[in-house]
């Protein structure tokens, strides 16, 4: 257990973290710069700015509808990775209206996944199971059954 190749020299939690190469991590060729300073910006609109202002060299959480304004940009390399960050509509199924199934199953069948996929993730997600568990787990697409769904 540890901080990787880089040990923390300060941190100010929601500001920022600076660490420095960590000489006795096991990999040799991990820690490419000699520090690092990890800022947090939390509107998405100015961590894109700052990208594109050169104030930041690497940003995460790209807002997807400033993917293509980037894309488009001299210098700016976008990668697209898989990660398990999901969408929910939680609901506390001990209270009405949401203490009937039949309630929660119309709200189910009534989302338009792939509108949501095209429209507010412009593409730039997958379909995903009614569950947390990411892509990466090789779980088929499927629609939950009923029973799975009561209090």
């Amino acid at each position: 257990m540890g901080t990787g190749p880089y040990k923390f020299e300060a941190y100010e939690p929601g500001v920022r973290a600076i660490g420095a190469r960590n000489e006795n991590y096991f990999k040799a060729d991990a820690a490419y710069a000699d520090s690092i300073e990890l800022l947090t910006i939390q509107d998405p609109a100015a961590r894109a700015t700052a990208l594109m202002t050169n104030s930041i060299d690497v940003m995460d959480r790209c807002d997807p509808k400033v993917v293509a304004v980037l894309k488009n940009r001299p210098g700016i390399v976008i990668t697209e990775v898989a990660g398990n960050l999901h969408y929910a509509m939680p609901m506390d199924v001990t209270v009405a209206p949401f203490d009937n199934l039949d309630v929660r199953l119309a709200l189910k069948y009534a989302i338009d996944r792939e509108a949501i996929l095209k429209t507010i993730l412009r593409g730039h997600g997958v379909l995903g199971n009614d569950h947390p568990i990411g892509r990466g787990e090789s779980v088929p697409q499927y629609i939950l059954a009923a029973t799975s769904l009561r209090p």
